[in-house]
């Protein structure tokens, strides 16, 4: 049976404490400029993204490639599939109140195709697009959650020499 206590964070506390401060300081940052209450969905992806980058910074699904690219994927297949479910032929087909439903479970699925076929796959960004279908968002929100997943990406670009797997 394995211990309560993760061996490796006994042997290095410190570097376990730093990197979780870290993502709270760039977390308090991002989030000061997205509403909060409003966005629930797509602030959700961004702590899941960081949990993954700072977490795990030397995995695959960390790569500046699949956070970014994920995020790109994740927000096109989103819009598409809200443009598409509030179209008067689709409520023809179903009824209302599974619309959002339907059209939110599509999007993740198109999304997880394109991002494995591309080679981007980041699963926080999945995400993404659900929030996107079943949430109210604008074009800033857009532009907003892309340029934070590319902060996080950057700041740990940057200080990948000094970031350790903490899993």
């Amino acid at each position: 049976m394995t211990g309560f206590i993760d061996k490796k964070f006994k042997k290095m506390p410190g570097r376990y404490l730093a990197q979780c401060l870290l993502v709270v300081i760039l977390l308090i940052v991002i989030l000061s400029f997205l509403d909060v209450i409003n966005e629930t969905a797509l602030i959700a992806s961004l702590g899941a993204t960081a949990f993954t980058i700072f977490s795990m910074p030397s995995s695959y699904m960390s790569a500046p490639r699949t956070v970014i690219g994920g995020y790109a994927v994740g927000m096109l297949s989103g819009v598409i599939f809200w443009y598409l479910s509030g179209r008067e032929i689709i409520s023809v087909t179903l009824p209302a109140d599974y619309i959002p439903a339907v059209f939110a479970a599509i999007a993740v699925g198109v999304s997880i195709l394109v991002m494995v076929v591309t080679n981007t796959e980041h699963a926080p960004a999945a995400g993404i697009a659900l929030g996107l279908v079943l949430n109210s968002w604008n074009g800033g929100t857009l532009l907003f959650t892309l340029a934070a997943a590319i902060v996080m990406s950057v700041t740990k670009e940057v200080l990948s020499d000094y970031l350790v797997d903490l899993l």
